[in-house]
């Protein structure tokens, strides 16, 4: 373009120096007329390109436009239409129109005008007598009936700067009423392409601005979910190596409030299973003196509140591993009312209910933000990521808690079994010892019958005193000996239930208690008799194991849990012997069988064999 108006240029000038060196004078007299006009419009179009460029802004581009074509051919009036791409509106640019000639062009059909202008064959196109005929024609169209006329006008160009951006550039009548020359409408023509030109190239730069600030944006954004991903990897790593509740429950609470950029937190946990709670606070959540975590509320209360929050919340089906974020913290409030003062707070930004399994759940509560206002989405979404990584390290913590405690079972059941051992290895060699009395005590008494020939009555009272003095010393001298009387024998005789009665005390058990746990049943006699038929689901536990077969299967009993004991045969009462050292080791209900398992046969129910 530029390349075009410096060629006309300077052909124009090299004219005018041809020209100087005629002789004719009316014939150089009309050569520098000519060349002048055509350079004034050149100058003209020159400087409406100048004007023109580095303009960003549409509509200055518009007005400076229109000036600049109606100022060289001397139009009283002109106006230019852009048509953008939102919608179907348009913006108009006027001078020297009247107001009824602007509300008919404002009343244009846009769908039309895009018809015809979208036929324009290159961007910029404005020169050709066809499509300025199809603009008119579209403009009648819509300005029938408003008294204005589209063939009135001295000049409509078309022009499109892009696929979405084109319009009309129009002028009025002249001062001098006459109609533009060619030269003149091309004139119009070019700096209507300047304008679609520097439409272009403003609006690219607008686009390009907007894709700036939206990468900002972006930037911001994806700055933002950066630190969020970083906030839950330094949580997972800090998280990581703790196996304490309480110890994780604070640590949590330091990262996720710092996170968060809350003034404050608490976390409530509440152990269904063992009937416990724990609590963590921070910040604003302090007991009063603000040094320590106030104490934890009760389990009932704690429980009795979870329960409503599930209810208003409408969390029923909370599952195991699951989070749950509370959306009207107003009902968190009223509930923190009744937990104690460690909880109260005038103002939450956040709660949320999670659950571990079914024997644990929690209750989280973050304070106000530092900043004020309130917590935006992306970080209540982010509250809850948090959640769900302190679920899983819950879960952790408690299982080893769980298997700490079985090993410390297991270490317990291994010192007493070593005990036992020890006491049977111990009985092994005292038996052993007493054994090895014992054929001496033969090898001497057949050696004095076979010396004598024939014992009387006193050698045998001899040898009972002999014997009973050596079995009292031995026994008196061993740690582990048998008493002369059972303990049983001075004890408090347990209660004896009929066969009917332990029936009864079955189906109690069962039907109205049930969470009292079923009655456990006890064999007092020795294994070859338990073997040959007992009592569905009774233990062994003869008077002699009893030390060891009770700390392996009834060490975890509740002590309040009914036991019935049968067994004895006519030589020892096992049952009555069992009974008094369940009862010596707190148990407050034992009863004993009466008749043991003859009457329970005798009475139609039930016995097995392991045989």
């Amino acid at each position: 373009m530029w390349t075009i108006c410096t060629k006309r240029s300077r052909d124009s000038w090299s004219l005018m120096e041809h020209n100087e060196g005629l002789p004719a004078a009316g014939s150089d007299a009309l050569s520098v007329t000519t060349d002048d006009r055509e350079q004034f419009y050149l100058r003209a179009a020159l400087s409406a390109a100048r004007e023109i460029s580095g303009v960003i802004q549409p509509r200055r581009i518009l007005e400076i436009s229109l000036l600049a074509a109606m100022g060289p051919v001397g139009a009283v009036s002109g106006a230019c239409l852009h048509l953008r791409r939102e919608g179907e509106a348009f913006d108009v640019v006027s001078k020297g129109l009247t107001a009824d000639a602007l509300e008919a062009l404002s009343r244009l059909d846009c769908a039309e005008l895009r018809s015809v202008l979208a036929t324009l064959p290159t961007v910029g196109m404005t020169q050709t007598a066809g499509f300025e005929q199809d603009a008119r024609d579209a403009m009648q169209a819509s300005l029938d009936g408003s008294g204005l006329n589209a063939n009135d006008f001295s000049v409509v160009v078309p022009w499109r700067a892009d696929t979405e951006n084109a319009g009309l550039l129009i002028l009025g009548s002249r001062l001098s009423g006459a109609p533009l020359e060619a030269e003149e409408k091309q004139l119009v023509q070019e700096i209507a392409r300047f304008m679609a030109g520097a439409l272009q190239c403003a609006l690219a730069t607008h686009r390009i601005g907007q894709l700036n600030a939206d990468l900002h944006r972006k930037n911001l954004e994806l700055d933002r979910k950066v630190y969020q991903l970083g906030t839950v990897n330094d949580m997972t790593g800090e998280l990581a190596a703790l196996n304490d509740t309480q110890v994780l429950l604070d640590h949590f609470l330091l990262l996720v409030t710092g996170a968060m950029g809350v003034n404050g937190g608490a976390v409530l946990l509440l152990d269904r299973e063992r009937k416990v709670t724990q609590l963590a606070a921070r910040g604003r959540f302090l007991s009063p003196d603000k040094s320590i975590p106030a104490p934890p509320p009760g389990f009932e209360e704690t429980d009795t509140a979870m329960y409503n929050l599930a209810v208003s919340g409408s969390l029923h089906g909370l599952k195991s591993m699951g989070v749950a974020l509370l959306r009207d913290v107003t009902l968190v409030e009223e509930e923190l009312e009744h937990l104690g003062p460690g909880l109260r707070n005038e103002a939450l930004s956040a709660a949320a209910l999670f659950t571990v399994d079914s024997g644990l759940m929690g209750l989280c509560l973050l304070g106000p933000p530092i900043s004020g206002g309130e917590l935006a989405a992306d970080q209540r979404d982010l509250f809850a990521i948090h959640l769900h990584s302190l679920l899983s390290f819950l879960k952790n913590a408690r299982s080893f808690e769980h298997i700490q405690k079985l090993n410390e079972n297991l270490s317990q059941r291994n010192r007493e079994l070593e005990q036992t051992i020890a006491d049977l290895t111990e009985a092994r060699k005292t038996i052993s010892l007493m054994e090895e009395l014992q054929r001496l005590m033969r090898v001497t008494l057949n050696s004095e019958i076979e010396r004598i020939g024939r014992a009387s009555i006193w050698d045998y009272v001899l040898i009972f005193i002999v014997s009973a003095v050596v079995a009292l010393a031995f026994n008196a001298t061993s740690p582990n000996g048998i008493p002369l009387m059972p303990d049983h024998l001075d004890a408090p005789s347990p209660q004896a239930l009929s066969a009917e009665e332990a029936l009864a005390m079955f189906e109690k058990a069962t039907t109205e208690d049930p969470g009292a746990g079923a009655v456990i049943v006890v064999d007092a006699r020795p294994s070859e008799f338990y073997q040959r038929a007992h009592i569905p689901g009774a233990v062994n536990m003869p008077p002699g194991f009893f030390d060891m077969v009770y700390s392996m299967r009834l060490g975890d009993v509740e002590l309040d849990r009914p036991i019935l004991v049968y067994g004895r045969t006519i030589s020892r009462l096992y049952d009555r012997e069992t009974a008094v050292r369940l009862s010596a080791r707190d148990h407050d209900d034992v009863s004993i069988l009466d008749g043991g398992l003859d009457a329970w046969q005798e009475a139609g129910l039930p016995v097995e064999s392991d045989q």
